[in-house]
């Protein structure tokens, strides 16, 4: 037993230092692991925060580049390039192109106009945008507006004024001849794949005058939610809608939300739709100084526009010859006071050949005023031979008004005659 008493102890007591050094070892051990995933913990957190420095360095580079900007004051004379780095461009009073200059205007820039300022062209420009990277005109301030683009055709030269993807808003109020968002004169154009939306005037047109130009051709542009409306009791006529030209072609193009309308309209033009008259969301005349007009209007879409008067699509004036080629074009649900979605007016004088072919006329309404009855799709009156109309292929159903279409020409000699049209192709 005394052995077995001495032994005990020491057997314990080499156990006990064995378990001690396991203990320390473990715990060594434990330290070394966590030491090693602290290390990559803090490795980890470099590596995200450098990540994270270098978002926010590109940040800051990007905020840098987006809030480039330049001043252009009144009365600049304006050539060379307006590039995108520079944009937006700020323009604080009217500036101009001068004579024998080109402007070009790059992809993705944005003009701003500060107050109600134009931008006034001698010579030439181009402002060529992409489907992605479109050229901007706007105001500042929408309730301030801006006095649009005027080219004074001093350049002729072959695209005296080109624009291809670009979007014009919130021109006007227009309170003159001079200010409408576009005023094209004596030069060769271009309009392509352009947007022409919320422009108001209260006389002529609110959108795109096109007047005595040289050559003219707009395709796949989009004319959208404009409106003249005159309130001045002193302006009985001259109110017109989104569009005036004499010359040129006009392709692939939509018009649709257009108004236009005027209460104080005088004498036999003074139809009314809730009391309101006027119209001709597309004006074609050449009544100004055009003598022998010339248009084509082809694949356009006439869509929801209301006209207080006359043409809730296209108006036509014509007082003296010319020719008018209206092909591939839809009239929907066009509004007007009395004088149909389509129509054409002229004098005893008036030698226009017109045709219509392959139109389409649905769900045009025209109200009965107190000067007469209304007339839906087309309405046609007064030019001098009756073989001047060809009217086929074209499609008429749904359309609201006393008469659906309505034709009478003038013989010169005789008074009012029927045309001739060839109404066996058309449904």
């Amino acid at each position: 037993s005394t052995h077995s008493g001495t032994l005990f102890p020491s057997t314990t007591l080499f156990r006990s230092s064995q378990n001690c050094l396991r203990l320390n070892f473990a715990q060594a051990l434990v330290e070394l692991l966590i030491r090693k995933f602290m290390l990559r913990i803090q490795l980890l957190n470099i590596k995200s925060l450098l990540k994270t420095l270098g978002l926010l360095v590109l940040m800051v580079l990007s905020l840098s580049v987006s809030k480039a900007q330049t001043t252009i004051p009144a009365n600049t004379a304006l050539s060379g390039v307006l590039d995108k780095i520079g944009s937006p461009y700020y323009v604080q009073g009217d500036v101009f192109v001068p004579a024998d200059s080109t402007l070009l205007i790059e992809a993705g820039v944005e003009v701003v106009f500060v107050g109600k300022y134009q931008l006034k062209v001698f010579g030439n420009i181009k402002a060529v945008g992409t489907a992605k990277d479109t050229i901007r005109f706007y105001p500042l301030d929408v309730n301030v507006r801006w006095a649009g683009i005027r080219y004074y055709g001093k350049s002729r030269v072959r695209d005296s004024a080109v624009f291809k993807f670009c979007k014009f808003s919130f021109c006007g109020p227009k309170i003159s001849n001079f200010d409408c968002a576009m005023i094209l004169k004596k030069g060769h154009f271009s309009i392509e794949n352009c947007v022409f939306n919320n422009h108001v005037s209260q006389i002529g047109v609110n959108s795109l005058l096109c007047d005595s130009v040289l050559s003219l051709n707009i395709d796949a542009c989009h004319f959208t939610r404009n409106a003249t409306v005159n309130s001045n009791p002193n302006v009985t006529q001259g109110v017109f809608g989104a569009v005036a030209m004499m010359h040129g072609t006009i392709s692939n193009c939509i018009f649709d939300y257009n108004t236009t309308r005027n209460p104080y309209n005088s004498g036999e033009d003074a139809q009314l739709l809730d009391n309101f008259s006027t119209g001709g969301t597309l004006c074609i005349s050449n009544y100004f100084r055009n003598p022998n007009a010339d248009v084509k209007v082809l694949n356009c879409k006439f869509v929801s526009n209301v006209c207080g008067n006359t043409g809730g699509g296209i108006s036509v004036s014509s007082f003296k010859a010319g020719k008018l080629l209206i092909k591939g074009c839809d009239f929907i649900d066009n509004r007007t006071g009395r004088y149909a979605a389509l129509s054409v007016f002229g004098d005893g004088a008036s030698n226009v050949k017109l045709i219509i072919d392959a139109c389409r006329f649905e769900g045009n309404v025209a109200k009965n005023s107190m000067f007469g009855t209304g007339t839906a799709a087309i309405v046609i009156y007064s030019f001098y031979t009756s073989d001047s109309l060809i009217i086929k292929n074209s499609l008429f159903t749904k359309n609201v008004g006393f008469y659906a279409c309505s034709f009478e020409g003038w013989d010169g000699t005789a008074g009012y005659r029927d045309w001739e049209t060839d109404r066996k192709s058309c449904v």
